[in-house]
């Protein structure tokens, strides 16, 4: 599978680029359309979590022992609701360009490819809040640092992609999985890590926890943004090599499940 066939099959050349720009505009402004306040809805939603979360932890309900407490809760949330809205949105999407699908052809993955990236670029606007927030700790950065925060987000893009890839091709026209995947999702919010710390989950419990790669990015973040610790090369390398292997794997059967598509409309 070279570098050029890869491309064409999730969208991304000359011929197809204008259809997957579209797709993003499409995604990106529909979202909110006829709302008032349009896109800041979507930098509302992580806070409101946030704040729910933060006020049971600020009277005493939860207690933890997190240094920047209110910057590791707000980064795990804005994270998590990524891989959550690009999953469950990309289950459905299918079924509303089915009129496409059915009178154009052109890589139906490009549809899940534009969700991705359409919530990609939601998750870069939430952390435009986020460094607000950040902007009043005392926390200094090296560039190292930076270097492999933006490294973990792309990683995280293309597991999420490959995940999403792998859900459409599977429960196309089949809406039960799609409220099975939002009761699993809403779960993970409360079984991972997401305001709680990796030392509250028993011994035995903890590899599975390690071998969700979804949680290690996640963590692998918050140690880069809050504590300056960057993970081994050798840590990265293979996180990168399974981002790439999900990825691939979700687009090999998202494009056999593909081929009926339009005959299933």
């Amino acid at each position: 599978m070279n570098v050029r066939y890869l491309l064409e099959k999730v969208g991304i050349t000359p011929g197809y680029f204008v259809i997957l720009r579209e797709m993003i505009i499409s995604d990106f402004s529909g979202r909110y359309k006829n709302t008032i306040f349009g896109f800041f809805w979507s930098l509302l939603y992580p806070l409101v979590y946030f704040g729910s979360i933060f006020l049971i932890y600020a009277i005493g309900v939860i207690k933890f022992n997190i240094q920047y407490y209110p910057l590791y809760l707000l980064l795990g949330i804005i994270l998590y609701l990524f891989f959550i809205d690009s999953t469950q949105y990309a289950l459905v999407k299918l079924e509303n360009r089915k009129n496409i699908i059915k009178n154009i052809y052109f890589p139906y993955s490009t549809i899940v490819v534009s969700i991705n990236i359409t919530y990609f670029i939601n998750l870069l606007l939430n952390f435009i809040i986020f460094f607000l927030f950040y902007s009043f700790f005392s926390i200094h950065l090296k560039l190292s640092s930076m270097l492999f925060f933006f490294l973990l987000l792309l990683t995280y893009l293309l597991i999420t992609n490959g995940i999403s890839f792998m859900l459409s091709a599977l429960a196309y026209n089949i809406w039960d999985f799609k409220i099975i995947w939002t009761f699993i999702t809403s779960m993970g919010f409360f079984i991972m890590p997401i305001f709680y710390p990796l030392s509250q989950i028993p011994k035995k419990y903890i590899i599975f926890y390690q071998l969700n790669p979804i949680a290690i990015i996640i963590q692998d973040i918050r140690d880069i943004l809050l504590y300056n610790t960057t993970p081994s090369i050798v840590h990265f390398v293979f996180l990168l090599i399974f981002s790439v292997i999900i990825f691939l794997a979700g687009l090999i059967i998202f494009n056999k499940r593909a081929t009926t598509f339009a005959e299933e409309f």
